[in-house]
């Protein structure tokens, strides 16, 4: 320990008046130097916690959407084999489909289940035009049959298992990369707010004045240092609640990605259940036609 104090503290306004070994300009430069440390400890906090919650979100963004490309994919190459003209004739209707499932994803304005029930319906068109083909089947009457399709049921259960499943994984998935977009920016305003002057003199009297006594090698214990801090970041302090709900959300919404509703098994196995709804169609065209 190195002892300097041949100074009356008098002029100093942060550190005790006692004798001391620091002048008025030497008390400004460590408070001045007390406060960048103290900013540059938050903003670096905050960077890594941004950088995770951006990690996070890039890694799942590339993975779903990832998941989309593959499932169209797998139904064009599918589709094309097992349907031939009638996937080529009536491709745009599934482009659009995965086109509508995107965009929604992405945050856009589209009202998932609406895009649902119009793939549906236009499929029903297409299709029972196609089956028909023998006659002349104008555009109202066409609407009318697809207007049925309710009554009708000619994709089975399907449509109506597959809306509950696609809005149920893609709602939970649209609300994650919001919820980690919405959790990156919140961090990064919360570290950019300005410390109190009440906090960096308190900070001050922590972390330099025992330099200002000759003391530089001394730390402050575990509750002062714990009770400075808490003073310092109250502001921050009063976000924990909504930030710990904000958290246990975002955990239970992951936790709907896993199961047999998984967000990959529903995704990828859109190609086999619309196949699936559109075989159920062709095997009962009759009795669609009859009705």
């Amino acid at each position: 320990m190195h002892l300097c104090m041949h100074l009356l503290g008098e002029h100093l306004h942060i550190c005790p008046q006692g004798y001391t070994c620091c002048t008025s300009n030497m008390e400004d430069n460590l408070a001045s130097l007390s406060r960048r440390e103290m900013e540059g400890l938050l903003k670096d906090a905050g960077r890594a916690l941004q950088a995770s919650l951006n990690g996070q979100y890039k890694a799942f963004d590339g993975y779903f959407l990832e998941l989309l490309n593959r499932s169209e994919m797998a139904l064009q190459e599918t589709f094309s084999t097992a349907w031939g003209p009638m996937y080529s004739q009536n491709f745009q209707v599934f482009s659009d489909l995965y086109t509508d499932l995107k965009h929604y994803y992405r945050g856009s304005n589209v009202n998932l289940e609406e895009a649902l029930n119009e793939f549906w319906a236009r499929l029903l068109e297409k299709l029972f035009s196609q089956a028909n083909r023998q006659y002349f089947i104008g555009e109202d009457y066409l609407e009318c049959v697809s207007k049925q399709i309710e009554t009708l049921r000619p994709f089975g259960d399907t449509p109506r298992d597959l809306k509950l499943k696609v809005t149920r994984t893609f709602v939970a998935a649209r609300s994650f990369v919001q919820g980690l977009v919405v959790s990156g920016e919140v961090v990064r305003k919360v570290s950019q707010v300005q410390l109190s002057q009440e906090c960096m003199r308190a900070m001050m009297r922590m972390t330099y004045c025992p330099h200002c006594r000759g003391m530089a090698s001394a730390r402050p214990c575990a509750n002062y240092c714990s009770n400075v801090m808490k003073g310092c970041l109250a502001n921050q302090a009063d976000l924990h609640t909504e930030w710990r709900h904000l958290a246990d959300t975002m955990i239970q919404v992951a936790n709907r990605f896993e199961g047999p509703s998984g967000v990959d098994i529903v995704i990828l196995s859109l190609p086999y259940r619309i196949s699936e709804a559109i075989s159920t169609m062709m095997e009962n065209i009759d009795t669609i036609n009859s009705k």
